[in-house]
């Protein structure tokens, strides 16, 4: 009954999205599959606020005697701004129905697999593994900024393909870190995909902190919203952040925050310097807040909780105390924080009342409207086209077709579950798919900007919605940019497949995203997008062109950095200047060698 409609679970989605990705790379061996259910699980986990980005790192240590893993590591990411480390430690991808269900002494093997990892880290494991191995650069890096003591947080974070009702462990502190431990399996990670419909609000309990929150009596502004001014510590500021983070900042705040990735010198030096005075000094923070609970004792009036909070202006100074404490051991006792709360009494309104606050209170960093808007508009018209945009029939697809935009990741087998299978993924293919990350990439290697593309999926979205919202005059989106899009993914496309072909030992997707730049950069003006879309298919000569390229700049990559983590490397402009100056023997490519090709195939 392949055209019945049938419900279908979370587990089923997930599963059935991994499956597509290594049917579509063709690529269908157990490790790949980690790689692809990591991937997915990052997705949901950055998307939810959890977190920052994600680098795939697949590494294992096997007990010779045993026979299994005593080390394990599948991802990793480094946040800078509060000196955190977050691994993550993937459980085998086994794609069952009903899940998994793992134990207390599973989950906790697993957690200490990973925390084997790190503290062999810490010593001289990156010595042991081979410099081809993303591992090596993890290991690397955690032993360098362990000695530059650039590294006070751990937090390993289980990937489980499976389901779970172990508690998780309690956080401690081993040797000069903190170490907290954080298991998701499908049933959570399913909250968190429908979290991101709606994010869950912040509550906080300040008693819970041993504080609460002085503050001015509440002024009525009308019937949407009311306010107050409250004296926040420094240390109470510093603690909310410590457990929340960048949750705690509006989200298309952090987003600009984290693209300057700066630390306010000048509020550094008054928190170490003077503290006292910080209050007259700094500006102070503006929040939002759906509700507020209050304390009056005479004619003192405190707060003591507080529900839906969010820091709209004032990220900077949030931020800049943390790391003071992190990072300087600042005293903060002596630092106090003006805030301004405005408690929005009706929850229709809280996202455009945020988006507004958020774009009048801040003049200590320009901050465009673009920036808040977040390109949803851009996005949506994207989807809307690849809707009713057919594409030609073609050797790929013997019949007329659409490309699918997810605009959310599971979309697309959402939506195929609940429509007729077989004429659904006969009008939507599975390997014409392609995400918003996606797009990012494709569009900043297109722009000859590779070194944007490798600081992650995550990171490069970020980079890119900056350009585009900033871009003069603004990108228009229409079908023929819709088009385009598509000749982009066909080009990144055979790219992967080169580097496929030539196996690449590391580094593939670096040496991917050079190789497609370089042969961009010498052969712009002989390639067409529009050809490349009405065939479907990317001309012979381009692939000659990117075969001759792979192996060297594969090489130049791995060669060239003089002792620096690869990885790092290829996020540099410097490395994008050392790769463009090559002199490297390609193909000329022309136009009408795509209709060559045509001619070739009918």
């Amino acid at each position: 009954m392949d055209d019945e409609v049938q419900p279908i679970s979370f587990s089923q989605l997930v599963h059935q999205d991994v499956e597509r990705l290594c049917r579509e790379a063709s690529i269908e061996d157990a490790k790949f599959k980690v790689e692809q259910f990591t991937q997915f699980v990052i997705d949901i986990l950055t998307t939810a606020d959890q977190l920052d980005d994600g680098t795939i790192c697949n590494y294992g240590k096997t007990d010779g005697k045993a026979g299994t893993n005593t080390i394990r590591v599948n991802g990793y990411d480094f946040n800078e701004i509060e000196d955190t480390l977050d691994i993550f430690i993937c459980s085998d991808y086994s794609g069952k129905e009903p899940p998994t269900n793992f134990s207390r002494p599973q989950i906790d093997e697993l957690f200490a697999k990973g925390q084997r990892f790190f503290e062999a880290a810490l010593v001289d494991l990156y010595e042991k593994i081979d410099e081809a191995n993303e591992a090596h650069n993890l290991a690397r890096e955690i032993h360098s900024r362990y000695k530059k003591h650039q590294l006070s947080r751990v937090r390993f974070m289980l990937f489980l393909d499976g389901v779970s009702k172990t508690k998780e462990k309690d956080s401690e502190r081993v040797k000069d870190f903190d170490f907290l431990y954080r298991i998701y399996d499908l049933n959570s990670l399913e909250r968190y995909a429908e979290s991101t419909k709606e994010r869950p609000p912040i509550e906080i309990d300040f008693r819970s902190f041993g504080e609460t929150v002085p503050c001015l009596p509440i002024v009525s502004c009308g019937d949407d919203f009311d306010a107050c001014v409250a004296m926040i510590s420094g240390d109470l500021l510093c603690k909310l952040y410590a457990e929340h983070g960048s949750r705690l900042l509006e989200r298309n705040i952090r987003s600009f925050l984290q693209s300057k990735n700066k630390i306010n010198s000048k509020i550094k030096e008054t928190i170490q310097k003077t503290p006292e005075r910080f209050l007259a000094y700094n500006n102070g923070i503006s929040c939002t807040a759906e509700h507020v609970d209050f304390e009056f004792k005479g004619e003192g009036c405190k707060i003591i909780r507080i529900k839906n909070f969010q820091i709209v202006n004032g990220g900077q100074t949030t931020a800049s105390i943390y790391n003071a404490f992190k990072k300087h051991k600042a005293d903060l006792s002596k630092v106090q924080v003006q805030a301004k709360i405005s408690i929005i009494k009706n929850p229709e309104l809280v996202d455009e009342t945020v988006k507004k606050i958020s774009l009048y209170a801040n003049s200590q960093n320009k901050v465009s409207q673009s920036d808040f808007d977040a390109l949803e508009p851009f996005h949506a018209k994207i989807e809307q086209f690849s809707r009713t945009v057919w594409a030609p029939s073609s050797p790929r697809h013997m019949h007329m077709s659409k490309w699918y935009y997810e605009r959310a990741r599971g979309a697309y087998g959402d939506e195929k579950s609940r429509s007729r299978r077989s004429a659904f993924v006969s009008t939507y293919p599975e390997n014409q798919v392609f995400t918003k990350t996606d797009l990012a990439k494709y569009e900043s290697v297109w722009d000859e900007l590779p070194q944007r593309a490798c600081l992650g999926e995550q990171k490069n979205f970020r980079d890119f919605t900056n350009r585009t919202s900033n871009a003069d005059p603004k990108i228009e989106v229409d079908r023929q940019f819709f088009m385009d899009a598509v000749a982009k993914r066909l080009l990144y496309e055979a790219v992967l497949d080169v580097v496929k072909r030539v196996k690449l030992p590391a580094y593939r997707a670096q040496t991917a995203n050079y190789a497609l730049a370089y042969v961009l950069h010498n052969e712009r003006q002989n390639l067409d997008l529009k050809e490349i879309w009405r065939l479907q298919a990317v001309p012979p000569l381009m692939v000659a062109a990117l075969e001759a390229c792979v192996p060297v700049i594969h090489k130049r990559l791995s060669d060239s950095f003089g002792g620096q983590n690869v990885t790092e490397w290829c996020k540099k402009d410097i490395c994008w200047e050392t790769i463009s100056s090559l002199k490297i023997k390609t193909p000329s490519i022309s136009a009408a060698k795509g209709r060559d090709m045509e001619s070739k195939e009918s």
